[in-house]
């Protein structure tokens, strides 16, 4: 038996325009892999993390602390003075002090504004 050639064009395009019943985004629903799931979990663990303030250190504290970590390759953690649109810090920007530049210091491939530091520690 040739069901195919029961159905016309008019016959399909007329059951996709009267009777089939689309379910939106409930048909995409089932694609969402473990992977997915975990990624999304994390993005929203790391939103719901609080970082405390650190004090404020002064230019001067913050060279000294830059230069023995330069000086000695010893892992730096900066936190920077600046907040996202909710009032929240940044995560600190942790690495090796790469190099340096009149204004700025260089954390990996990172550039980061000296006027920018809140907070400058060793990592041991």
């Amino acid at each position: 038996m040739n069901y195919q050639a029961d159905w016309s064009d008019k016959m399909v395009q007329s059951f996709f325009d009267h009777d089939y019943i689309d379910r939106g985004m409930l048909k995409w629903q089932g694609y969402y892999l473990s992977d997915h799931t975990s990624a999304l979990n994390r993005e929203h663990a790391k939103e719901k993390q609080i970082i405390t303030a650190l004090p404020q250190q002064s230019a001067s504290e913050a060279s000294v602390i830059l230069a023995n970590a330069f000086a000695n390759g010893i892992p730096i953690s900066v936190q920077l003075n600046e907040r996202d649109a909710n009032g929240k810090l940044q995560a600190d920007h942790i690495g090796l002090l790469r190099g340096y530049t009149a204004t700025a210091i260089v954390i990996g491939l990172e550039q980061i504004a000296l006027d920018s530091i809140r907070n400058v520690q060793l990592i041991k």
